[in-house]
């Protein structure tokens, strides 16, 4: 059964993948209107996290601190901007990206550190 998508104009609406859809206005995940976002220069980054020219967003919510210009995802949860490591949309603490090596589908280091599933 459908749901109604409030706010959205059907003749721009279009899905863009990971849950995501955006019109020439809006952007919405599993849809419900994400706030703060730009729709013209919003794009998937990866598993559920996409960015537009401002902001990082992970399953719809905006991820604070985090910097759209250098982010980049690197598979399974794991991304990383000029400042800092995320996993699943969460800051991990302490953890260098300028050091930032992924290992397995759990398990990341950096320079000083080693970490598992963010932790």
């Amino acid at each position: 059964m459908g749901k109604k998508v409030d706010g959205a104009y059907s003749n721009s609406f279009q899905a863009i993948g990971d849950g995501y859809a955006k019109d020439n206005i809006n952007v919405f995940y599993m849809g419900k209107k994400v706030d703060g976002v730009y729709s013209n220069s919003f794009q998937l980054v990866g598993n559920g996290y996409a960015k537009d020219n401002f902001n990082v967003f992970y399953v719809g919510k905006k991820i604070a601190n985090a910097y759209a210009n250098s982010f980049k995802y690197f598979g399974n949860g794991y991304a990383t901007d000029n400042s800092g490591v995320f996993y699943m949309g969460v800051k991990i603490d302490g953890a260098y990206p300028s050091s930032f090596r992924f290992i397995s589908s759990d398990y990341i280091n950096d320079y000083g550190d080693a970490y598992c599933m963010g932790k």
